[in-house]
């Protein structure tokens, strides 16, 4: 098992955990199901839309092929959706200790986590204003 620095390898394992529950939920679910439990605390209390909101749906709309239901869900759903199985195919060939080190700049880490930001609140805003237009 390649751990880097890390001192704990096997908390390396959680994410994949955590990724392998989402892709079983995906493949075996049914969006009904979901559209029945309340999924989100900030909708629940508020009545509006978080902007993580739909990914549950989504996700298991992607993984039957569903992919227009999923961007109906949340816009962003098919970039997470191809993040969260990247993300997976490195940790298991991290922890198999075949997988290779890379470096990126902070300047990129930067510019990547404000792009994702801007676009995740961005997608949230949209939704926030489709609804508030859905009430008039």
């Amino acid at each position: 098992m390649h751990s880097g620095s890390n001192k704990h390898p096997w908390l390396e394992l959680i994410p994949v955990a955590l990724l392998a529950a989402v892709i079983s939920v995906g493949s075996f679910g049914q969006v009904g199901f979901f559209e029945k439990v309340p999924l989100c605390a900030f909708h629940f209390v508020t009545g509006f839309p978080c902007p993580g909101c739909g990914l549950t749906r989504a996700f298991i709309s992607m993984f039957h092929g569903e992919f227009s239901r999923a961007i109906a869900f949340n816009a962003l759903a098919p970039v997470l959706f191809v993040l969260m199985l990247l993300y997976f195919y490195r940790a298991l060939l991290r922890f198999s200790g075949r997988c290779f080190e890379y470096r990126s700049s902070a300047a990129g880490r930067r510019w990547i986590s404000a792009s994702f930001l801007l676009l995740f609140f961005g997608q949230w805003g949209l939704k926030l204003i489709e609804q508030f237009l859905d009430t008039r």
